[in-house]
């Protein structure tokens, strides 16, 4: 064993490993650690996103399904307004069909008190 200095990347730093009794199985040990360490950052990066990414489509899941529910119901509406319209328009076919009857009533009972 002698006194080295190693390089030793950890990510996106480099970092000088110095000791008088250093061997190359430590100095490849360290580099192991290093790269299982590096490996997690990734990880956990990479998860932090994945949750962001998560989360941003979850909302734009739900905005969506907002929207179609908003849809919905305003097509809803307009079919039930379309029903109402079809309705009022029956209601008041029906009193003016019933108020002619009423007067062709009036009228043919004039008209019969008129012949006696």
């Amino acid at each position: 064993m002698v006194f080295e200095e190693h390089k030793v990347e950890l990510g996106s730093r480099r970092v000088i490993v110095q000791g008088a009794n250093r061997s190359p199985k430590q100095v490849a040990d360290i580099r192991r650690r290093s790269h299982v360490l590096d490996h997690g950052a990734e990880i956990f990066r990479l998860h932090g996103m994945t949750k962001v990414d998560t989360e941003k489509v979850v909302a734009e899941v739900r905005a969506e399904g907002d929207k179609q529910v908003a849809q919905i119901q305003a097509s809803q509406l307009v079919e039930v307004a379309k029903i109402e319209k079809e309705i009022a328009d029956l209601t008041a076919s029906r009193t003016r069909e019933l108020g002619r009857a009423d007067a062709k009533v009036v009228q043919l009972a004039t008209e019969a008190d008129a012949d006696r």
